[in-house]
Parts: C-alpha cells; structure tokens; sequence
C-alpha cells in the first residue's frame, strides 16, 4: 500500500523494505524464497480472471484494506483504497525487486536504486553497518538479540535512518526482547546526554562527572575485550539497597548521627506506631511516617555519608535515581520506619538492635527474620512478624532507620588500641526501591 502511494504521490525516490532475520546465509535464503513465493502467489491472484478464485481474490484484498486502514491512522493524504488497488497495486508488485544481499555467491551485490522505485532486501551482516538503504520505509528483524551489545544492536537499527517527510508510512517489526533494547538504548543515550548537558550549562569540568549512567541489564556497552577496565552495574528495583558497613569511618559515625536526630525532631510529629499483630515484641514494633520525598532526600538521604567504596558508589548513585524521579514526579513521598522505635509524649525512643560483622567487615544480616520462624501449633509461620524485609510499601520508596551495636563475628565487643569499644551505636539505613522507579546503572569504578 505505501509503495502504490508512493508512486502516486512522487514523494521520494525510493522505497524500500529491509528483512533481517539472521546472519546465517540459509536462513536468509529461506526468507527470501517466503517472500517471493508470496509475492508470485498474490500477483496470480491479482491477474486471474477465473470465476473460481474471485472469493480468494477478494480475501486477499481484505487483508490489503486491514493494512490500508492501518495507514490511515499516521498518513493524513492517503489516497482512497480503490485507486490504490485498481491496477496499480498488480503493476507495484510486479516492479518491485526482491534481492537477498549477502556474500553466498563471492562479494556482496551492489544495488542500482534508480532501476526500481521500490525494493525488497534480505540479508543480515552485510546490512549491519556502511550499507544504505534508499528510501527505507519497512523493516523486518525477527532477528533475536543475542548478547545485547548496545553497539552491535544499533548497527542493525537502520530504521532509525527514517525521514521525517514520509514518516507516516514507516512500520518496524521486531520481537519483544528487541523491543525492549532499543527502548533501552534510548532511555541510556537520553540519560548520558542530559548528565553531560548539566555539566555543559554548568560548565563543570568532565574530569568531576561521576562515570554513571542508565543501561537496562538486558545490555552491555560493547565487547568485555574492548574496554580497558570493568564497568560496575546496579540494579534498582524491586529490592533493598543495604549500606554493608556504614562503621567504615568512625568520624563519620557520631555525624550521621546527629543527621538523623535533626531529621527526626524535625518531622517527629508525623511518626506514628506502625500496624502489626498484637503479639510483637518491642524490637518488632516501629515508628512510620510518610514524608515527601524530596524532603527526605535533601535533608537526610543527601546529608548521610558512607565510605566504603562499593557502599558509597552506590548509594551515590541510588540518590541520583531519586534526584531524577522527583525531576518528574515533584509531589512523591515516601515512608520512613524507625526500626524498633516507639514515642512517649512526643519523644522518639529506639532500641539499639546488635550486630555481627563478616570477615570482610560487612554487616552479616541486618534484617531481622520472621517470627515464628515455623509453624508452631499457636501461629503460622512469620504471623506474628513478617521479618524486617516485609516494613515498606512495594510501591513507595521506603527508608529503613537502624541503630546498631557491632560485634565481631564471636559476638563480642570490637575494641581499639585503649581498649575502648568501638562500633555503639550506628546508624544504617535500609531503602526499597518500587519497580516502576527503579532503573539499571553502570558505573565506571573511581579507582580507575
């Protein structure tokens, strides 16, 4: 249908489909041969005068209207049905050059455009990259997505080559996995021009931009041998971010704090007990208020430091997911949880939970589990507490407030050289991040 209006219109020189359905020469071959066995089916049809095949005549021309309706919907001056099916649609058929473009016979065939208005080309790597496609209106992938390297997928996006002035005509075939890349891709390329478009308007100097940006996990960059050092990726979404040791710098400890006793007497008004079975204990109790979002992040999330390398770099980049989310949503908040807190006359009081570390100095568990932990004749299992990881709103942004004594793995004490205990009372922080907010990062790490 695009083709017949085409050459009524004179609107462009060319128009043509591209189907790329495999590197694989004989999976091309059988594309080809599919689409010229159809091609030669629907112009005998088209030519017959035979009363016996005036029924399969007028189906085929019904399956052509679906498609003619199909391109109302994005051409405003589409010429009327019947004149594009008189005989003209017999005569595009019949002039349109159907090609398989691949190196199965020695070199790969060059195309003279000016021989035909419109074209059909089968092929695969020979189409990836340097090659033009005149007029390209139609493009068919079945083609899976493999590896999803971002740089391999986009030499195949020639459809992104499509003009403006006959965009309406334009259709793209691809399977969901395909799909779900590109748009991807170009969230990720969206995402790195708008962090380099801040420095540009700033001008900050590039050396400071924190090597990050969105990349779906369905993607990599390019080939591992390609770059020169590993890329670090983080995945939000529908899970907990955990700070892993938040004792990291000690300095730090009596800071963060004072953070949060500041963002606590600010907002302890909104703080109520939280809902739960009667049977709770008080460590399974605690305060929850919900609090907007931005507030939450300028005031505390921002303020709070963390050092350790793989903590920091992706609690940095965490806050940065939030930075961007409140860009478009200004009015969201959040829930906060004081984790085994109750209020006494407008006094916030929370319980000190202890804690073990591993050998590698992280936080081993710092959620507690539910309760009980089997069924045990009086309650199911977890009834009465469905652990720590069940306090958030699945689709809210959660912040979880701990306090912690930190032991070593022994259970004892952690001493330092004048044999006083380090690691009393720490704060830590816990955040849910909802599936529709969350995104995956890759992070250039900062030791390189």
């Amino acid at each position: 249908m695009g083709v017949v209006a085409g050459e009524l219109k004179r609107d462009q020189r060319n128009r043509s489909m591209m189907v790329h359905p495999s590197r694989l020469t004989n999976s091309q071959n059988t594309y080809y041969t599919w689409i010229r066995s159809a091609c030669e089916s629907w112009k005998t049809l088209l030519e017959s005068q035979s009363f016996s095949d005036q029924d399969e005549k007028f189906d085929l021309l019904q399956k052509f209207k679906l498609a003619y309706e199909d391109l109302e919907l994005t051409v405003e001056d589409l010429p009327k049905f019947e004149e594009l099916t008189s005989t003209r649609l017999l005569h595009s058929m019949k002039n349109t050059r159907i090609m398989e473009i691949n190196s199965s016979r020695g070199k790969t065939p060059e195309i003279s455009w000016s021989d035909f208005y419109s074209h059909i080309l089968v092929g695969g790597q020979s189409m990836d990259r340097g090659f033009t496609v005149e007029g390209l209106t139609v493009s068919y992938m079945p083609r899976p997505l493999a590896t999803g390297q971002v740089d391999t997928t986009l030499q195949r996006a020639r459809f992104f080559g499509y003009k403006g002035s006959y965009i309406g005509y334009c259709r793209v075939w691809l399977d969901n996995a395909n799909i779900d890349a590109y748009k991807a891709i170009i969230e990720h390329e969206e995402d790195v021009r708008q962090r380099l478009s801040d420095y540009d308007v700033n001008n900050k100097h590039l050396n400071d931009w924190d090597r990050e940006a969105v990349l779906d996990q369905i993607l990599r960059l390019t080939r591992p041998n390609v770059l020169y050092n590993n890329i670090d990726r983080d995945y939000f979404g529908q899970e907990w971010f955990i700070v892993g040791a938040p004792h990291d710098t000690d300095t730090l400890i009596p800071r963060n704090k004072a953070i949060v006793s500041a963002f606590l007497s600010e907002n302890v008004a909104s703080f109520k007990t939280n809902d739960g079975h009667n049977e709770r204990t008080t460590q399974q109790k605690h305060l929850e208020a919900e609090i907007s979002l931005e507030k939450c992040l300028k005031e505390l999330l921002i303020r709070l430091k963390f050092t350790k390398e793989k903590d920091s770099q992706t609690y940095s980049s965490l806050r940065g997911l939030l930075n961007s989310y409140l860009e478009r949503n200004p009015d969201e908040t959040c829930l906060v949880y004081l984790i085994s807190a109750h209020k006494d006359n407008n006094v916030i009081n929370q319980e000190i939970r202890k804690r073990r570390l591993n050998q590698k100095g992280n936080i081993e568990q710092l959620f507690q589990g539910e309760q009980p932990t089997s069924s045990n004749g009086r309650f199911r299992k977890g009834e009465v507490y469905g652990g720590d990881r069940s306090i958030k709103n699945d689709s809210k942004v959660t912040i979880q407030i701990h306090r912690l004594n930190l032991t070593n793995n022994d259970g004892k004490p952690i001493l330092n050289e004048e044999n006083n205990i380090v690691f009393e009372d720490v704060i830590n922080i816990a955040i849910w991040i909802p599936e529709e907010i969350g995104k995956d990062i890759i992070r250039q790490p900062s030791n390189v």
